[in-house]
């Protein structure tokens, strides 16, 4: 796992994403200088409002969604190994 790179980040929530991948991957050492595989990632996120309160025109509840597009390669050849995609649901109060 220490010879994986990650792809830039392209908004704060994608960023998160790609630190917490790079500390996992890397025992907490960073990313390699010279990776053997490298993962290109796109992260989207949204946001649900789902208990609206009349009074006050507000939302008192909702739900996030974040999920993680994935395409793994060989650094060297650009082969892909693996396509895929994760997904994580957060309830807010």
């Amino acid at each position: 796992m220490a010879s994986v790179a990650f792809s830039d980040a392209t908004d704060r929530v994608s960023q998160v994403v790609r630190n917490r991948l790079i500390f996992l991957a890397g025992g907490g050492q960073g990313e390699p200088a010279h990776p053997d595989y490298i993962v290109n990632l796109s992260v989207s996120v949204q946001t649900t409002e789902v208990l609206p309160v009349q009074s006050t025109n507000s939302m008192t509840g909702g739900r996030v969604l974040v999920r993680g597009d994935y395409t793994l390669k060989k650094a060297n050849e650009g082969t892909i190994l693996r396509t895929a995609h994760r997904q994580a649901l957060a309830l807010l109060d």
